[in-house]
């Protein structure tokens, strides 16, 4: 566990992908570069779980062994581009971005595909952007005006039911569970002139799979588009525009209203995952180079970036 925890990794969505390994403290140790082929599609590809990191795909599951920093195997995939990855019971659940979605399931002790599941969302809705499990379902997220959720029974591997989420609450982006709530990720069109976009967070019940409640951010032209949470507080990733500074929304868990809201450097731009580790959140920015802002969660303030070297850019997923 501990070698886990001491190390967070990058993925770089270069062709093929890379995955970068830094310590704590901020330096970069290792880059492991993946096969042709082996590109990345999404925030949410890296996965730890015991002593081997996942990754997914364009087409495939890759299975890097964390002691040795070396890639052990690769697992072909259903057709689609997968961009999400959970774990339950000694599964792997892949997601992903094909027509409504798939989800394939994947047994662990030795790494081969259970069966594949093909969502039918209600119409509106399109590509898979996420997925969560919370107890004995897995939770699904997607694009769509509005936006849609759907629930899968684990015990089963079927569709349970869907959300659609009301009008105005569009494009769900990313899934996280918290104290018997989904919060969700997505936008809201101010519907008066110029009809900016603005961040919305979707608070959902999970014991009715009803909507709850939504916080809209008035910060016009950004999406929320990653989240985390320390469980006093969610943190929103915000901006996925180059050229834009991304900012980063506390938001009380609570209360659910906003605690503050933090602008990263005008170069800092373009977030697709955060990660927290310790007293730290860590940014992940898709720029060129790649970047990884750290931020102080007890001051809220930015303490330092790592820039990649040139070509490693776009850093799509974190985790540790």
């Amino acid at each position: 566990m501990g070698k886990i925890l001491a190390n967070l990794y990058a993925g770089l969505n270069l062709s093929p992908a890379r995955i970068v390994k830094m310590q704590l403290s901020f330096r970069k140790v290792a880059t492991l570069t993946l096969e042709s082929g082996e590109n990345l599609s999404h925030y949410g590809a890296l996965l730890i779980v015991g002593d081997y990191l996942y990754v997914a795909t364009r087409g495939s599951v890759v299975k890097v062994d964390l002691s040795t920093f070396t890639r052990v195997s690769s697992l072909t995939m259903p057709t689609g581009y997968y961009v999400a990855l959970a774990t339950s019971g000694g599964y792997l659940y892949a997601a992903s971005y094909y027509g409504l979605g798939r989800v394939t399931k994947i047994n662990l002790s030795d790494f081969s595909i259970v069966s594949t599941l093909a969502l039918i969302a209600p119409a509106g809705s399109s590509s898979v952007t996420h997925a969560v499990i919370s107890g004995n379902y897995l939770y699904v997220t997607h694009l769509g005006t509005p936006a849609v959720i759907t629930k899968i029974a684990l015990s089963t591997f079927t569709v349970d039911s869907t959300l659609t989420l009301p009008t105005g609450d569009n494009d769900a982006s990313y899934g996280l569970v918290k104290n018997g709530y989904l919060y969700v990720a997505c936008h809201y069109v101010v519907l008066t002139p110029p009809f900016p976009w603005r961040p919305r967070i979707i608070k959902v019940n999970l014991s009715t799979f009803t909507k709850d409640s939504d916080l809209t951010l008035p910060i016009d032209d950004y999406d929320a588009g990653c989240l985390e949470q320390d469980g006093t507080y969610l943190y929103a990733g915000l901006g996925w525009t180059l050229g834009v500074p991304a900012k980063i929304e506390k938001i009380d868990l609570a209360t659910f209203t906003s605690a503050g809201t933090l602008t990263l450097a005008s170069d800092e731009n373009y977030v697709w995952e955060i990660r927290i580790v310790g007293k730290n959140l860590y940014v992940g920015l898709n720029t060129s180079p790649g970047k990884v802002v750290k931020i102080d969660l007890d001051t809220f303030t930015k303490v330092e970036t790592l820039t990649f070297d040139t070509g490693e850019n776009s850093v799509y997923a974190l985790t540790s």
